[in-house]
């Protein structure tokens, strides 16, 4: 399995910093996403604090916090990108997936290793397809984008992509309304360790520069469970 590392320090530009792009700069999952728990993939609005989910690294953390359709932002009015179906190594059915156009997915490969000399790098949804979907309940009155806070940004298992959970930075906590901003900030969360993402992060202009097919180097790998 590859190595997820965090940067020494964070680059005022670069490899380790996410983009300023036009969009919400959240973690948000659409509905029917099977989230990969120490119980099995339970889909995200059946997710409760406490559960546990599945890291990159291949450990169970909790859930600290979920947000239901929370964003100051009305669901359609939130761009979101459907990811197709890849093969998985479990061989399971596999839905579309959607994310938030920013919501940032795992890559590896030797072109991440050549040019950037790290195993992973996190690349925003919207550098993988075309940010051209918005987020939509699967039923009237449903959710339609969850976000999942862990006690630090993890790289947790969604529909068999490895993807982000939320990092709280000032940036994403301002998409929220006021009420989920209040419950999160009454949470006991060291926000000194959300300064940082899960592992490094991939510029737009750095894969065009490099004409690197971002979503061919997608994470589908199950990772290294531990029991």
């Amino acid at each position: 399995m590859a190595e997820l590392r965090k940067p020494d320090a964070m680059e005022p530009e670069g490899l380790f910093r996410p983009s300023a792009a036009a969009r919400l700069p959240i973690s948000g999952f659409g509905a029917g996403t099977l989230i990969t728990c120490d119980e099995g993939d339970i889909p995200v609005e059946w997710l409760r604090a406490g559960d546990r989910v599945l890291t990159y690294q291949g450990d169970f953390q909790p859930v600290r916090w979920i947000g239901r359709d929370c964003l100051r932002h009305a669901p359609e009015d939130v761009a979101a990108v459907r990811l197709a179906p890849r093969p998985i190594a479990d061989r399971r059915k596999q839905p579309v997936t959607v994310l938030a156009a920013r919501h940032r997915v795992l890559l590896c490969g030797w072109q991440i290793q050549l040019n950037f000399g790290l195993d992973t790098v996190l690349a925003e949804a919207c550098d993988l397809e075309a940010a051209t979907g918005h987020f939509a309940p699967l039923a009237p009155g449903a959710t339609s984008c969850s976000l999942l806070v862990l006690n630090s940004p993890q790289v947790i298992r969604a529909n068999g992509f490895w993807v982000e959970s939320f990092q709280m930075t000032p940036e994403a906590t301002d998409c929220l309304d006021d009420e989920a901003a209040d419950e999160l900030g009454k949470l006991a969360i060291d926000r000194t360790v959300h300064t940082r993402p899960a592992t490094g992060c991939l510029q737009p202009w750095e894969a065009q520069g490099l004409g690197l097919d971002l979503a061919s180097m997608i994470v589908t790998e199950p990772g290294n469970r531990r029991r």
